[in-house]
């Protein structure tokens, strides 16, 4: 019984092949279109992957919107705050804890420290940063590392303590 399972499933495959053996085989143009298909596949993968390599890096100049994210952050935190002070090109104020709040730069970053710990970001890209006191409030100028220049007043009616 199992030899003829065996018998049929072969002269069913004989069968199937047959029918494809009379198609005359492989054509050329067959080969064309298979090779026009993979070509196009191939060369597709290059600006597939340079795109997907571009998400992936970041711009190292500072972007107008990171700017003024960070004047609105600045104000806020300025608002709350005492004694805000300009000392040697660094900002400094007290917060509502009590702590000193250092804003300056640091390499191509500008960072806050509190009470002389810590390190955070708050912008990158940045070549030159200034501080200067002016009435009631201070004026940041930052120059990005492309060179491009962006200027902030930061107003408050308690005013800033010049060094």
């Amino acid at each position: 019984m199992l030899n003829y399972v065996f018998f049929r499933m072969k002269m069913q495959n004989k069968r199937f092949a047959a029918t494809f053996m009379n198609n005359k085989g492989y054509t050329a143009a067959n080969m064309l279109i298979a090779f026009l298909a993979t070509t196009i596949i191939i060369s597709s993968f290059a600006p597939m992957l340079s795109f997907f390599l571009k998400l992936n890096t970041r711009q190292q100049d500072l972007h107008p919107s990171e700017w003024n994210l960070f004047l609105i952050e600045l104000h806020r935190e300025i608002k709350t705050s005492q004694q805000i002070m300009v000392k040697q090109n660094v900002l400094q104020y007290k917060n509502q804890k009590g702590e000193v709040v250092t804003l300056s730069q640091y390499n191509d970053l500008l960072r806050y420290q509190v009470d002389g710990k810590g390190h955070v970001i708050v912008l990158r890209g940045v070549q030159a940063a200034h501080f200067i006191p002016i009435i009631h409030g201070v004026k940041i100028e930052i120059t990005s590392l492309e060179g491009k220049r962006f200027e902030g007043t930061i107003r408050d009616v308690k005013g800033v303590i010049p060094d």
